[in-house]
């Protein structure tokens, strides 16, 4: 009888334990789920950071704070966030019409870039009302942009040192390269994602 106990206790330890993993594993995987998805809540920088997880300026931002004066655990935390945006971006999942959770999710991050860009286009647009007062201000923007984008910017003085070429149409030939460059990339998640314009 002794023996009857003792298997029955050992098996209820078991089950206990293998029951207990679950619970544990099921809660790590919601956590890291729910953790990695704009854990900051900055929809505007994160959907940003998600177009470009390398751009340390917008880490910067998103954390509020030089990534210098971080601490370990910070650092953790955005490697982690990083590898996880890696990973989603370097995933070519084509659009499956049973998986709505996925799809509500990817037509999410096409919306966000979208915003994104519409936003930006419209902060030009505002600096645009006064290009002379505010050209210092757009070559930074457009430094910003040109970097999130891998690419070199070309400031105004270093490509017409002469000042001839006009400040307005500098302005212009810079915002529509951007946005060519920008609505290209989107049609390519799209496409990526087999997702239709509107």
């Amino acid at each position: 009888m002794t023996n009857i106990m003792k298997n029955t206790t050992m098996k209820f330890t078991q089950l206990f334990f293998i029951a207990f993993a679950f619970v544990l594993f099921a809660t790590n995987i919601s956590f890291a789920q729910k953790s990695v998805d704009d854990p900051l809540k900055k929809p505007y920088l994160w959907a940003k950071l998600k177009a470009n997880p390398h751009n340390e300026e917008l880490w910067t931002e998103y954390v509020g704070k030089p990534l210098d004066k971080i601490t370990a655990e910070e650092k953790s935390k955005i490697d982690a966030w990083k590898s996880k945006i890696e990973h989603d971006n370097s995933t070519s999942v084509v659009f499956d019409s049973t998986d709505t959770h996925k799809n509500s999710e990817k037509l999410q991050y096409i919306a966000e870039l979208e915003n994104t860009l519409k936003e930006e286009g419209n902060e030009i647009t505002r600096l645009k009302g006064n290009v002379s007062a505010n050209f210092v201000i757009i070559e930074d923007t457009f430094r910003q942009m040109f970097k999130e984008l891998n690419l070199e910017y070309v400031s105004y003085s270093q490509a017409h040192p002469d000042r001839k070429y006009s400040e307005v149409k500098w302005v212009e030939d810079n915002e529509s390269k951007i946005r060519g460059i920008r609505e290209k990339k989107l049609a390519e998640l799209k496409e990526k994602y087999k997702i239709k314009n509107n």
